[in-house]
């Protein structure tokens, strides 16, 4: 049962490393409007708390998303935050001193609430609880995902710009699209005044037609935006 636990983390680290982009966002990062952050994140917290206390039918999920994407810790990119939370699970599941095991899962469901709104580790936390009760509860993860996935297939119909799906992770994008059921046939990236947008032509996996979803990116991409810019300016000061 030990060996087929650490070779589950093995090839999620390996996973992980394969299919994630090759951009590593830091929970701490200079991409955050600290400002922003003062306000989002005790809002955000505040919403993790409801979620958690009843799981509530008028749960607001498009200001969830939106307050987590305004976090100190938001990363849309997820591979970074994807490892810590595979590290903090795989030190929870081999303490064998009980305290400190209780201490280990205690961390890791912390940093689990941090990024509750992020589909991706959402996703992982499920899997992870339907192993074993100690990483979270499955009844709410399962709530929490299919409110997650309901709310970015809501947020428009995909025909047009105007329309655009919203999404405030890359993972989002890759569930929406397929949740629809299609192939992605080509990608373009554009960009409209602030907004930025994603224009994918695909084809239905049941139909064959072939027709274009839009998808608004402003959030993830934007974010990114403003962390190569922060880079950029540190390496202009440090070569003054």
């Amino acid at each position: 049962n030990f060996l087929m636990i650490r070779f589950f983390f093995l090839f999620a680290f390996m996973v992980t490393g394969v299919v994630s982009l090759s951009v590593g966002v830091h929970a701490q990062n200079s991409g955050v409007n600290e400002q922003t952050a003062f306000y989002a994140n005790p809002k955000y917290n505040s919403m993790v708390r409801i979620a958690r206390a009843s799981m509530p039918d008028n749960f607001r999920f498009t200001e969830f998303r939106r307050f987590y994407a305004e976090t100190r810790q938001y990363d849309p990119v997820g591979e970074t935050i994807v490892k810590e939370l595979m590290a903090l699970a795989y030190a929870a599941e081999t303490q064998e001193d009980e305290s400190e095991a209780q201490k280990a899962f205690a961390a890791y469901r912390d940093f689990v609430d941090d990024h509750l709104a992020h589909l991706q580790v959402v996703m992982y936390a499920l899997s992870f609880a339907k192993k074993d009760a100690r990483y979270g509860d499955v009844q709410f993860l399962t709530w929490l995902r299919n409110g997650l996935i309901n709310d970015v297939m809501i947020s428009g119909d995909g025909n047009t710009l105007r329309g655009a799906y919203d999404v405030i992770t890359f993972y989002e994008e890759t569930a929406l699209l397929g949740n629809l059921g299609v192939k992605v046939l080509e990608t373009l990236s554009r960009a409209e005044g602030y907004y930025r947008y994603n224009m994918h032509e695909v084809e239905d996996l049941k139909t064959g037609r072939v027709y274009t979803v839009f998808v608004n990116t402003t959030f993830p991409v934007k974010f990114l935006e403003t962390l190569d810019s922060s880079q950029e300016k540190r390496f202009d000061l440090r070569r003054q």
